[in-house]
């Protein structure tokens, strides 16, 4: 990330020796881009599960963090992308703990996609 921006560590290990995912929002990149980061594409049972992750979104122009589920990602003629949680602005310095349902999807991707506010 740019200087003095972002995390000093991630989640998991504390220490920085970790990592994560983020969006850079120093020029060049403009209010409204958006990064996507795609899972592989998953097989689920009948059992209802769900999916938890930690983010981060610090500053006062802070974009928004928004997790899909993509069914029939193999097929461009049938894809469905349906958003199942969202989050947008600043949420405090601390990571914290997001959780999603994943219900009884067939065959199913997972969608993480963030946007830069406003500079």
């Amino acid at each position: 990330p740019s200087s003095f921006t972002g995390p000093t560590s991630d989640h998991t290990r504390g220490n920085s020796t970790g990592h994560y995912f983020y969006i850079e929002s120093s020029l060049p990149r403009v209010q409204g881009d958006i990064a996507n980061l795609y899972s592989n594409v998953y097989i689920h049972s009948s059992h209802t599960c769900k999916m938890q992750f930690w983010y981060n979104m610090n500053g006062a122009n802070m974009g928004s963090l928004d997790v899909y589920f993509v069914s029939n990602a193999n097929d461009p003629t049938l894809k469905k992308e349906d958003l199942k949680w969202h989050r947008s602005g600043d949420q405090g310095a601390d990571w914290v703990q997001g959780e999603v349902a994943i219900g009884e999807q067939k065959q199913f991707q997972i969608k993480f996609s963030a946007s830069v506010g406003a500079n």
